[in-house]
């Protein structure tokens, strides 16, 4: 459920989400936006956007344990992206938003290179007075 509450934060704040370069939140033809991004046989894209270059960008989320299994996951995305959307020339690559990097998630990076990065995020909450 949380995943589902930084994906809505994330996609409303896009503008002000420093994901280490300028990205856009991808609109397809049928005008249907980069979120939750339905593939017919892959499954869901948290979030699908383009760089400045126009190349696609693949990004998870991943609220917990487990992050080494979001690499799988998001492979099978960019497959995707490259066979369904991607022109000859456009590339895609993936960012996995994680709360922690481990060690497990670790292992598996090594081996893609820089196909897929990983960013980590922390959540704060601050009160003030009127």
């Amino acid at each position: 459920m949380l995943e589902k509450y930084l994906e809505d934060f994330i996609v409303d704040n896009w503008g002000k989400i420093d994901f280490g370069e300028k990205l856009t939140l991808y609109k397809d033809k049928n005008e249907n936006i980069g979120k939750q991004y339905y593939t017919e046989d892959a499954g869901y894209i948290d979030i699908l956007a383009t760089d400045k270059n126009s190349d696609f960008v693949v990004i998870e989320l991943k609220k917990g344990k487990k992050n080494d299994e979001v690499v799988g996951q998001t492979l099978r995305y960019i497959g995707w992206v490259r066979r369904n959307l991607a022109k000859d020339n456009q590339k895609v690559r993936g960012i996995i938003i994680v709360r922690e990097r481990d060690k497990k998630l670790e292992y598996a990076l090594q081996e893609v290179g820089p196909k897929i990065k990983v960013l980590v995020y922390s959540v704060s909450f601050k009160l003030n007075n009127y």
